[in-house]
């Protein structure tokens, strides 16, 4: 898993990339995911399937 600042920058190039209008709103969509802190609570944050 990438770290919220990677997140950021790939955000940041993709919305420059489409020319995103909203620009702030999808680079908080981008990092929202990592914005728990224990292991069971990103359960709820991310999806993944196995173990």
């Amino acid at each position: 898993m990438g770290s919220r600042i990677m997140h950021m920058i790939i955000g940041n190039r993709i919305a420059d990339a489409l020319s995103i209008e909203d620009k702030t709103a999808f680079l908080l969509g981008s990092i929202a995911p990592d914005a728990v802190f224990a292991y069971e609570e990103k359960n709820a944050s991310h999806f993944f399937i196995g173990t």
